[in-house]
C-alpha cells in the first residue's frame, strides 16, 4: 500500500506590522527587462516644486532616466523589510518610476559638429591665404569685407527704427490726406446725399445769408430798357447775361435776377483779377455794396505779400488755387440759372478761356459733359460740323466726384 502523503500546515503564522514610514527614502524602478549590470550607479532628485521624482543612472556605456507617475492612483506603493526572527514587517512608502535606457555614444552632438565646421572653414581660409591664387585670395579679402557680425546688427536695428519712427512721427495720417485732398477742390460746397440737382451745390452755400441782403436788384426789375439793365449789372459787357435778362419781366424772377446779378459780380470780378487794389476793384465793378466785394476777396483771394497794417485790407491777389475757385462757383451760379444743363462755348467765350479749360472744371464738380446732339444743335442753330467741338454740361444727382490724384513732382 503506498505510503501515506503527509498534510501540508494549514496553520497561518501573524505577522506584524512594526512601522509606516511616509517619507521617499527608496524607489522601485522599473527597467522594462532590460539587465541592468551592477556596476550601474543611481540618483533620485526631488524638485522643489511637484511631488515628482527623478531618476539617473549611468553604467559604462548606457544612460537611465526616468519620472516617477502618479496617474489614475499609481505611484502608492510600498516596501516592506522583514525580520524572520521577530517576524514584524517595516513598510516604505516607494514612488514606481519607469526608466528608459540610452546609449551614450549614440546621443547627438550638434555643437561639437558646428564648432567642427567652423575651425574646418578656418583652416581652408587659412590655406587659400597662404597657397591660393590671387582671385582666391581677392575671394576671401571681400568675405571678410562683408562679413555681418550679428551683435553689431541688433544696435544697428535698433538705430534704423528709432530713425525710421523720428522721421515718421509728423507723417499726416490717411484721415488726414483724405480730408486734405477733399479740402484741394477748388469746387463749392457740395451735398453727396442730395436727391435732386438742385440741392447738390444749393443756392444757399453759393450766397451765404450774410451777404444775400447786399444783393440789390430792385431798381434793375423796375427799369424796362435791357441797354439801362446790363449798365446796373457789375460786368456790363456780358453777352451771356444780357440774353437772359431779357427773360426777366416781373416779380417773380426776382430770385433769378438775384442770380445773374451775382454771376455778373462773379465775373466782373474775375474780369478784373488782374488789379490789387479793393478800391480800383469797386470802381470798376460800379460801386457794389462794399461787404459784398470784402466777402469775395476773403473767399477766392489772399492778402498781397509784402503789405501791412491799413494797406493789407486794401490789397489782395487772386493765385490760380483761388481763380479755379472763383471759376467753379460762376459754373455753379450758370448751372442754376440754365437749368442744370450749361452749354461751355458762351460761357468759355464770356471769359475769355478756352472750352478745355471750363470743361475740366466741369467735369472736377461732377457734371457729365458730351458733344451736342444733332437735336440740340439744331435747336441751337449749329452744323453738323460744328457738333462734335460744341460740349454741353449736365447736373444730375446723385453727385459722382472724380477721383483726386496727387501728381508727383518732377
Amino acid at each position: 500500500m503506498a505510503a501515506e502523503k503527509r498534510k501540508r500546515d494549514d496553520t497561518v503564522s501573524s505577522l506584524k506590522v512594526t512601522s509606516y514610514n511616509h517619507e521617499n527614502s527608496v524607489a522601485a524602478v522599473s527597467f522594462g527587462g532590460i539587465t541592468v549590470p551592477e556596476s550601474a550607479t543611481f540618483t533620485t532628485y526631488k524638485p522643489k516644486s511637484g511631488t515628482d521624482v527623478v531618476l539617473h543612472g549611468e553604467s559604462a556605456r548606457i544612460d537611465y532616466d526616468g519620472v516617477s507617475t502618479t496617474e489614475n492612483g499609481q505611484g502608492d506603493y510600498c516596501v516592506g523589510v522583514y525580520d524572520p526572527v521577530k517576524k514584524t514587517l517595516e513598510l516604505f512608502q516607494t514612488p514606481l518610476i519607469a526608466a528608459k535606457s540610452s546609449v551614450r555614444a549614440k546621443k547627438s552632438s550638434g555643437p561639437a559638429i558646428k564648432q567642427a565646421n567652423v575651425r574646418n572653414i578656418i583652416q581652408r581660409q587659412a590655406l587659400g591665404e597662404a597657397f591660393g591664387t590671387k582671385k582666391a585670395k581677392k575671394a576671401i579679402t571681400d568675405l571678410e569685407r562683408n562679413r555681418i557680425e550679428s551683435d553689431k546688427l541688433d544696435d544697428l536695428e535698433m538705430a534704423i527704427v528709432d530713425t525710421v519712427k523720428s522721421s515718421t512721427s509728423s507723417l499726416p495720417t490717411q484721415s488726414q490726406i483724405s480730408e486734405q485732398t477733399e479740402q484741394d477742390r477748388p469746387i463749392p460746397p457740395y451735398n453727396l446725399e442730395a436727391t435732386e440737382a438742385t440741392d447738390i451745390y444749393p443756392i444757399s452755400s453759393l450766397i451765404p445769408e450774410k451777404i444775400a441782403p447786399f444783393i440789390r436788384v430792385q431798381s434793375i426789375l423796375h427799369e424796362e430798357d435791357l441797354a439801362k439793365r446790363t449798365e446796373m449789372l457789375p460786368h456790363k459787357n456780358s453777352q451771356y447775361i444780357s440774353d437772359r435778362l431779357a427773360n426777366i419781366t416781373n416779380e417773380s424772377h426776382i430770385e433769378k435776377l438775384k442770380l445773374l446779378y451775382y454771376l455778373s459780380f462773379l465775373m466782373g470780378i474775375y474780369e478784373n483779377k488782374r488789379l490789387s487794389n479793393k478800391a480800383t476793384l469797386i470802381l470798376k465793378l460800379g460801386n457794389p455794396a462794399e461787404s459784398l466785394v470784402d466777402y469775395a476777396l476773403d473767399v477766392f483771394a489772399t492778402a498781397k505779400a509784402g503789405n501791412f497794417g491799413r494797406s493789407k485790407d486794401k490789397s489782395f491777389a487772386i493765385d490760380p488755387k483761388h481763380e479755379n475757385k472763383l471759376l467753379c462757383h460762376i459754373i455753379a451760379i450758370a448751372l442754376h440759372i440754365d437749368i442744370f444743363m450749361l452749354e461751355i462755348p458762351p460761357l468759355a467765350k464770356e471769359l475769355s478761356l478756352k472750352p478745355s479749360k471750363l470743361v475740366e472744371l466741369c467735369r472736377a464738380m461732377g457734371c457729365n459733359v458730351k458733344s451736342c446732339n444733332k437735336t440740340q444743335g439744331q435747336a441751337i442753330g449749329l452744323s453738323n460740323s460744328e457738333l462734335l467741338a460744341y460740349k454741353i454740361a449736365t447736373l444730375k444727382a446723385p453727385l459722382k466726384l472724380p477721383e483726386l490724384t496727387k501728381r508727383a513732382r518732377r
